[in-house]
């Protein structure tokens, strides 16, 4: 092995301009990127933990006064400390996530820095079993099937009372099931639970065209029943009438449509062999809990669609909708 010093540069000659073109790509994906994107994580944890909280308040004062009339404030104080709960476990999960992402590199490019074929080259072949690697992996499933299972449930919201529910609801929790089975033989097949995102070409492929069609298909659906939602709401109180599930940023977040975006354009990227497929993969687990935490925030403020939504007639609006 040869060492390239005349520029400044410790590369390998075994490396290729698109070699080192894709350690540059990975190196900014797992550092910079993913940690701007927890530092938007973060923030929006503590925004969602300080409504939670405050509803929380709320709630006990309500109980308090009134132990024994009304079983609906309980109900709600459980509601509101699951949440509480589970964005915390997403949070932390996402940090681990984050920082093993960091030692990861570390390795790659510090410690293996002149490997032949780069640093890159090192990932594929000796992160396995490595305890930075395994926390990473185990980091990012369990975020996986936590989130699809929240946006899941908040599809099932959106659709449960309609009449033909039954023909829409079995199809996305089919594939959550199915993603959830593909995922465990991922991490089943894999020697340490390492190397993940080297595994077979073909497991690979149908574990994320299963996993990116589930956030696709919901967060489409989603936007389609508060967009019907909207225009029967126009028909029945007039072109100007108002509603909190009516607005832009609503639709976007409750349908999980970061999500959603962010999944389709990796899989275009993908499928066209890009290399900034690998800015989109390193981020994806991340953006993956920013939805959810969104949601969340959603209903801490009590701003989300819930069971009582979409039954609108003209004498009894929805929820938020004030009386003619």
């Amino acid at each position: 092995m040869t060492t390239d010093v005349t520029s400044g540069n410790s590369t390998t000659s075994a490396e290729t301009a698109t070699d080192l073109f894709n350690d540059r790509i990975n190196l900014i994906a797992a550092t910079t990127l993913i940690g701007a994107v927890y530092g938007i994580l973060a923030s929006l944890y503590v925004a969602t933990t300080h409504f939670l909280l405050k509803k929380l308040s709320r709630i006990n004062l309500r109980c308090s006064s009134n132990p024994h009339s009304d079983p609906r404030p309980r109900n709600e104080r459980r509601q509101a400390l699951f949440h509480l709960v589970y964005t915390s476990v997403l949070f932390v999960l996402a940090t681990l996530y984050t920082t093993g992402n960091s030692q990861n590199a570390i390795v790659a490019y510090v410690d293996n820095r002149l490997f032949p074929g780069g640093p890159t080259q090192y990932y594929e072949e000796y992160m396995t079993g490595q305890s930075a690697m395994v926390m990473t992996d185990i980091a990012s499933f369990m975020i996986l099937w936590l989130t699809d299972a929240l946006i899941l449930w908040r599809f099932i919201v959106f659709y449960y009372k309609l009449h033909y529910a039954r023909w829409i609801i079995p199809l996305p929790c089919a594939m959550y099931v199915g993603v959830v089975t593909l995922s465990i033989i991922v991490l089943r097949g894999e020697a340490g639970l390492g190397k993940i995102y080297y595994l077979s070409e073909n497991l690979l492929l149908a574990y994320y065209g299963l996993s990116l069609s589930l956030s696709v298909l919901t967060t489409v659906l989603i936007a389609v029943r508060l967009y019907i939602h909207k225009r029967e709401l126009e028909r029945m109180f007039g072109p100007n009438v108002e509603s909190p599930y009516m607005s832009l940023a609503t639709i976007l977040v409750e349908s999980a449509a970061l999500y959603g975006v962010w999944s389709l354009v990796f899989l275009i990227l993908s499928v066209n062999g890009s290399s900034v497929q690998i800015i989109m993969l390193a981020t994806m687990t991340e953006i993956q809990v920013i939805a959810p935490l969104l949601i969340i925030l959603w209903i801490a403020r009590g701003t989300a669609w819930c069971s009582r939504s979409g039954a609108a007639t003209p004498d009894q609006p929805p929820p938020g909708l004030p009386l003619p």
